[in-house]
């Protein structure tokens, strides 16, 4: 079954060799949300748990398939003057995903949020010092990419106290 691209599906951006996030590019452009498609894609090869890992979607599913979609949430650019006067959590970014598992039909089988937060901790001291976009965008592709290994295996997408400990 041929499925439509979701509304507001950010279409393949050819990144240049070696890309990653920088502070400079717009928060959430269309170059870092193919980053973290991509870094999702590699952690859910690397969890082994699936079969194949097709990116970007073919037109139409195996009957077994599950596609991944998301759509971003909440944005928030870290402001420097709100972090200098209110302390730095003011100063971090956050990104905040809706994850949509479907099967090769369209029907949604799961459905959960994942967000992430930068931790830088500390104002940049020199001016255009870089924030860590990479990290944030690493980390939660690595979330998201695990709350799916886990439902895959029955298990709940939250990780246990265990998993979260060690």
């Amino acid at each position: 079954m041929d499925l439509p691209l979701p509304e507001g599906y950010v279409a393949k951006v050819e990144l240049p060799p070696g890309y990653r996030p920088r502070a400079d590019e717009e928060y959430m452009s269309n170059e870092q949300l193919e980053y973290f498609r991509r870094k999702l894609a590699a952690r859910l090869r690397d969890s082994e748990a699936f079969e194949a890992i097709l990116l970007p979607p073919p037109s139409s599913l195996a009957t077994d398939a599950v596609l991944v979609t998301g759509r971003m949430i909440e944005v928030s650019d870290p402001s420097d003057a709100l972090g200098f006067f209110l302390g730095s959590n003011f100063w971090n970014g956050r990104v905040r995903a809706r994850i949509l598992l479907e099967d090769s039909m369209g029907r949604t089988l799961v459905e959960f949020e994942d967000s992430a937060q930068s931790d830088e901790g500390a104002l940049p001291l020199t001016p255009g010092e870089e924030r860590d976009a990479d990290a944030m965008t690493a980390a939660m592709a690595g979330g998201t990419a695990d709350a799916i290994v886990r439902w895959s295996k029955g298990e709940g997408l939250e990780p246990s106290l265990w998993q979260r400990l060690f």
